[in-house]
């Protein structure tokens, strides 16, 4: 067996603490660079998601409103689809969407924030209901 001098330990120390350093950085870089990167990827799929069910929700709103008896032949069904959001898993696109009366009077979506269009609730009829002013 062959004993080393003090130098030649010394090289082999500063070889090991020079190997552990570039290794600590080597790894800390690849996992800053695939953590990014999963998140990046997992920001997208919700957005992705998320637009999915905005659109599946609007065309089931417009399918209900079909089977309502409502005509949308006039209707630019494109841009009610855009419009719509959603408020507790149901799409909203116009005042009578809202099915509660706290709903209605707040608008809560935002759907008209102007003074001469807006939301009312209608206590006869038990539904709200968008009122223009001219």
């Amino acid at each position: 067996m062959r004993r080393l001098g003090k130098k030649g330990m010394m090289d082999d120390f500063f070889d090991f603490i020079f190997t552990v350093i570039v290794a600590f950085f080597l790894f800390s870089f690849i996992f800053w660079t695939l953590d990014y990167s999963i998140k990046n990827s997992n920001d997208e799929s919700i957005a992705v998601l998320k637009n999915y069910q905005r659109l599946d929700s609007a065309v089931n709103n417009l399918r209900s409103e079909v089977y309502l008896g409502y005509n949308l032949e006039d209707a630019d069904l494109d841009a009610k689809i855009k419009e719509s959001k959603i408020l507790g898993g149901k799409t909203i696109t116009d005042c009578p969407d809202y099915v509660t009366e706290g709903d209605c009077t707040n608008d809560p979506v935002g759907l008209y924030s102007g003074p001469k269009s807006f939301c009312r609730w209608n206590e006869k009829r038990k539904k709200c209901e968008r009122v223009i002013l001219a």
